[in-house]
């Protein structure tokens, strides 16, 4: 029998978020909220609501 060598499948690298865009951009998010008057928690709240849809 004749042995075969699969090649193992290469996967595209996994997107991973990095932590220190997160913070830039909820940093940049907490400041318009501040700016426009807002409460940042009822802004996330209502953008979660309004993205799930309930």
């Amino acid at each position: 029998m004749e042995e075969r060598k699969k090649e193992k499948i290469k996967k595209p690298p996994t997107k991973q978020v990095h932590l220190e865009c997160d913070m830039a951009l909820y940093n940049k998010f907490e400041e318009y909220c501040y700016r426009n008057g807002k409460d940042v928690s009822k802004t996330i709240r209502s953008f979660m609501k309004m993205c799930i849809g309930e």
